[in-house]
């Protein structure tokens, strides 16, 4: 069965041959970095020609850089659109300022760690590769926008004003949750509670301009 938020197997030819390549390309790369990336073992793990990578991402390296850009795609998106139904379903601003403290939860859980890892990883491999970084900043700038609208339902709520631009904001908070990675393979637990309290204060500090309790 196929990783969630992935279209498939690699070898599935009912999957378009650029999504084949891709996808094979992702693999390879989750399990060994980009030396993985090596242009047999993908054709093969594909079931394509190597005349269609050539074709269909110019060479190696085009193959690498879009993977790359699709790995942090899907580690940047995450869970919005769960969200964006979760927000819809609040009533009032104690309980959207609960949801908020839930999604810090679930950002930093087992499934955020691993998604804060892929980002950091493309991140550090963008530094190099000028055309990568370009295509994640477009993705940057989407889930900017996504984050942004679901702030937008809590504002015509009148639950929030930020005095902030939104787009801003979800990068700020972004910034920050990637920062957890400097603990998160050194620091106890103790440690990386206080940092989940501190980025859950700063992120309410930001969204209300206060620190709302709970019901």
């Amino acid at each position: 069965m196929a990783a969630a938020g992935t279209p498939g197997r690699s070898g599935d030819k009912s999957l378009s041959v650029r999504v084949r390549l891709l996808e094979a390309a992702i693999a390879a790369i989750g399990e060994s970095g980009e030396a993985g990336v090596r242009i047999d073992r993908i054709c093969d793990d594909a079931n394509v020609a190597k005349a269609s990578l050539y074709h269909s991402f110019g060479d190696r390296d085009g193959l690498v850089t879009a993977a790359q850009a699709e790995r942090y795609r899907r580690a940047m998106r995450g869970q919005i659109d769960e969200y964006v139904l979760s927000i819809r379903q609040c009533h009032t601003r104690d309980e959207f300022a609960q949801l908020l403290r839930d999604w810090v939860d679930g950002l930093t859980d087992e499934r955020g760690v691993a998604r804060r890892r892929i980002r950091v990883d493309v991140l550090g491999s963008s530094v190099s590769r000028p055309s990568l970084r370009d295509q994640l900043a477009e993705v940057d700038q989407q889930v900017a926008r996504e984050v942004a609208a679901l702030l937008l339902i809590a504002h015509d709520r009148g639950w929030i004003n930020m005095p902030f631009d939104l787009e801003t904001a979800a990068m700020w908070w972004y910034g920050m949750l990637n920062g957890r990675y400097m603990l998160e393979h050194t620091a106890d637990a103790a440690r990386l509670a206080e940092w989940d309290r501190i980025a859950t204060t700063a992120m309410l500090a930001v969204v209300f301009s206060e620190s709302p309790q709970p019901d």
